[in-house]
């Protein structure tokens, strides 16, 4: 039988993952990339249930745990920085996963673990950025809101920087019209819809101003009825972005590209067949990712002073009964990491084990 060839487009997450199970199977698998080299910059990126095992049947689980940047938990945090209510890391059900990572760690592992048996061609709202470590900074996240639903998120590195970003609802036409500008533009409309949100916001203002990793982001999901058509199928955020406040955007990428090459290699010779395997295995599971707790993200970006007081006294009834251990994680306290039957894949193509994984 002639090799089979792929031809995967984007070196982020997905796409490694995905070619590195096909390469596995004897395909010839090239990844292209519009970006000038690999982007190794990004903001935490959470790896739970069936990712984590995706990650430990690549062997990389070792490499990706040297890496993690030891989040505690998260804080949410008042104007004058007094802790509201506490979460600390509670085995993967929490805010903070099981393993929090910088995407573009992750990013630089999976090329390296595919670089010698895959092909990288090269080409040339929520805002993101890295700043410098304050005395502030530990090894909690703080999540801060101001009314006008204004969030700001500082999470830890292991690189002694603080990872950032700014949140606003409904900003606007302002914002929706920076999507498509200049990297200037976005900054000061930024810079203007936080300039008198308090806590520390006019510090990480200071350090979006000098980051060079900033990046502006809309954010939403993507449904499609379909992932694919002839010859092309889609996996990752471009198939089924579930949106980075469902927390199982990482996840569903690693597990989809898993399951799209596990049944490219069971049906090498029927890739139709393939992709509708494929959809019936992770329709479910994406849908379940993409199902957000009611009221979400509205309730978390209070309007007025008076909800963000009434949000911080709920969650820290929450926090001090522990009610989201008790009833085993609500809404965004427990993403559902493992709502699916994982496939064992028998990667000579020639079957599919009946062995599953919950």
């Amino acid at each position: 039988m002639a090799k089979q060839r792929v031809l995967i487009s984007g070196a982020g997450v997905a796409g490694p993952t995905a070619g590195y199970w096909l390469t596995q199977a004897g395909f010839e698998v090239t990844i292209v990339e519009r970006s000038p080299n690999l982007r190794s910059s990004g903001q935490n990126i959470d790896i739970r249930g069936h990712g984590l095992t995706v990650i430990e049947r690549m062997g990389l689980e070792p490499k990706v745990r040297s890496v993690k940047t030891n989040e505690k938990g998260l804080r949410f945090v008042d104007a004058q920085n007094n802790c509201r209510a506490e979460f600390p890391v509670a085995d993967g059900t929490g805010f903070t996963g099981e393993i929090e990572i910088m995407r573009g760690e992750l990013a630089i592992i999976l090329y390296e673990a595919t670089k010698d048996q895959v092909l990288y061609i090269f080409g040339q709202w929520g805002a993101y950025f890295a700043v410098p470590s304050q005395p502030t900074d530990s090894g909690w996240a703080r999540w801060y809101n101001a009314p006008s639903r204004r969030m700001a998120l500082v999470r830890p590195d292991h690189n002694n920087v603080t990872r950032a970003s700014l949140w606003i609802m409904g900003s606007g036409q302002k914002l929706q019209d920076a999507h498509g500008s200049d990297v200037y533009r976005q900054k000061a409309l930024v810079q203007e819809v936080f300039a008198d949100a308090g806590w520390e916001t006019e510090r990480l203002l200071r350090g979006m101003q000098e980051a060079d990793d900033f990046y502006l982001q809309h954010i939403a999901q993507i449904k499609m009825d379909r992932w694919s058509r002839g010859r092309v199928v889609l996996v990752g955020d471009g198939a089924f972005c579930p949106t980075p406040i469902s927390g199982m955007g990482t996840t569903v990428a690693i597990v989809g590209a898993y399951v799209l090459a596990g049944e490219l290699i069971s049906h090498s010779d029927d890739h139709l067949r393939a992709f509708d395997e494929y959809e019936s295995k992770m329709r479910p599971f994406v849908a379940k990712a993409q199902k957000l707790t009611p009221g979400t993200p509205s309730v978390a970006n209070p309007q007025t002073a008076l909800g963000i007081k009434i949000m911080h006294l709920v969650l820290g009834m929450i926090a001090w009964t522990r009610l989201d251990r008790l009833v085993g994680g609500i809404g965004l306290f427990s993403p559902p990491a493992t709502a699916m039957d994982l496939p064992v894949y028998d990667l000579t193509g020639l079957r599919h084990c009946p062995e599953s994984s919950n």
